[in-house]
């Protein structure tokens, strides 16, 4: 009886592993995971069902990271501006400079964000997938009915794949953001891009504080 249930055992770990490596090897999956959360966290709040903007806001800092690799997005888009090593900066600076670039990212696209509020469906066009890197083509189904095309740039992580990259038409996350604080980075290194990010968040906070 030992030898079988250590049998079975070993059969149950292995096609647990089959299935974890079936869903490391597919990009396609972690958009869905990725989804199916922010629908089940849309339904259990009712101030985020209806797109109250505070509290999309204050979702998507918390949980972020989920949708969004912002250090990989980062360093994207610092690759070939600066020497600067974001990888080697202390974790307390990386920490401040991921939060303000949230931060920046959600107000920057609250508009678009809110139209996902009454998302019913999300469907996978098409992927190419490499080793390390991924594509994924979707389209997404919105309240009006009208599907809207989004595509997703993904980097393979330790046990998941990362989405880098968001596509939405010919505007891209990384290439929009490299254009805007390209020149920053260039000439004031990642330091000046959290200087900048602030003073931005800050004007944009001001309005609503005045109402």
């Amino acid at each position: 009886m030992k030898h079988f249930t250590s049998a079975n055992l070993l059969l149950l770990i292995f096609i647990s592993n089959m299935a974890f490596a079936e869903d490391f090897e597919n990009p396609e999956k972690h958009i869905q995971h990725v989804y199916q959360e922010f629908l089940h966290d849309l339904s259990a709040n009712e101030q985020l069902k209806s797109c109250n903007e505070w509290a999309i806001k204050d979702y998507l800092l918390t949980k972020f990271d989920i949708f969004l690799s912002t250090h990989n997005l980062l360093h994207n888009i610092g690759f070939k501006q600066t020497e600067e090593s974001l990888s080697g900066l202390p974790d307390d600076f990386k920490n401040q400079l991921n939060t303000e670039f949230k931060k920046y990212i959600i107000q920057d696209n609250l508009n678009s964000i809110k139209s996902f509020c009454s998302a019913t469906n999300l469907k996978t066009q098409k992927s190419n997938v490499d080793f390390t890197v991924s594509y994924v083509v979707t389209s997404v189904k919105l309240a009006s009915k009208k599907s809207k095309r989004v595509d997703f740039f993904l980097l393979r992580g330790w046990d998941h794949w990362l989405i880098a990259d968001i596509i939405s038409g010919n505007d891209s996350l990384e290439e929009r953001y490299r254009n805007k604080f390209g020149k920053t980075i260039r000439t004031e290194g990642y330091n000046g891009l959290l200087k900048q990010l602030t003073e931005i968040n800050q004007e944009k906070i001001k309005p609503s504080l005045s109402n």
